[in-house]
């Protein structure tokens, strides 16, 4: 992921998002497609908001939930190209 892409698709609930990026690179002259996850949980931190990968107990479900999501979008997107 180069600085400034967007996202392709993003899976939120409550605070936690995974985002999913698109990649391409060319191997033996052929482009390829691949796709990476991304999982953040937003906080607030004074009049700031920030965001990191840490996770409690509580929103380990959200978070294995979302990841799940951005699964199955990604093998649905890699079937239909």
């Amino acid at each position: 992921m180069a600085a400034g892409d967007k996202p392709v698709t993003t899976f939120k609930h409550r605070n936690i998002s995974a985002s999913v990026f698109e990649n391409t690179t060319e191997k033996d002259g052929a482009k390829q497609t691949f796709f990476k996850v991304s999982l953040r949980r937003t906080f607030k931190q004074g009049d700031e908001f920030a965001s990191n990968a840490n996770f409690s107990r509580d929103e380990i479900p959200i978070a294995r939930l979302l990841l799940d999501r951005a699964w199955q979008w990604i093998m649905d997107a890699e079937t239909s190209s």
